[in-house]
């Protein structure tokens, strides 16, 4: 039916970092650390706006308190954005080491008419997948993620489909998966 390859390396886990945790999750944290900002940002001005209102040690406390919240909302962004992201495609390439003895390892993902085999190039190991155990399909740039029950996923390496395959392939899921909202 359909078959695709590509390689699972640190770059792959970078790439797919905001599909694999969830796009509501980096919503959320990403408004979280937009309020922050701008409501530091606001305890600045209106600091300045109230210099003649208060004495000089509140007039400073507003702005000590508006720096804080600015240097720890912009500390939370990297984190969230940056640093979890390298840690997180760091320690899934160890757990690809782990596993396939190799860092970056090239799957073939076939698609069968009861289930969907997984291939290590490499050495030739296989995982089969039933279809009923798939929960959602997500889509980013250059790969689909089945997700499955368990949050195991299975990538479909769309790089080497064309925009026909690929909605052949999502016809082809909808008809053997119980996926809501395949599109």
């Amino acid at each position: 039916m359909f078959e695709t390859k590509g390689k699972m390396d640190e770059k792959f886990f970078k790439d797919n970092y905001f599909s694999l945790i969830g796009k509501w999750r980096a919503a959320i944290l990403s408004l979280f650390c937009v309020f922050t900002v701008a409501f530091s940002v606001y305890v600045f001005i209106y600091g300045v706006d109230c210099k003649n209102e208060f004495s000089g040690h509140y007039y400073l406390r507003f702005y000590i308190v508006s720096f804080i919240m600015f240097v720890l909302s912009v500390f939370l962004f990297l984190k969230i954005f940056f640093f979890n992201c390298q840690k997180y495609a760091r320690i899934q390439a160890k757990r690809t080491t782990e596993l396939y003895g190799s860092e970056d390892v090239e799957f073939t993902v076939s698609f069968g008419d009861n289930e969907i085999t997984k291939k290590n190039g490499s050495e030739e190991k296989v995982s089969v997948i039933k279809y009923d155990i798939l929960n959602k399909l997500i889509k980013s740039r250059k790969v689909y993620l089945l997700i499955t029950k368990a949050k195991q996923f299975v990538p479909i390496f769309t790089d080497e489909l064309s925009d026909g395959d690929k909605a052949a392939l999502v016809d082809f899921l909808k008809e053997k998966t119980n996926i809501k909202n395949l599109k």
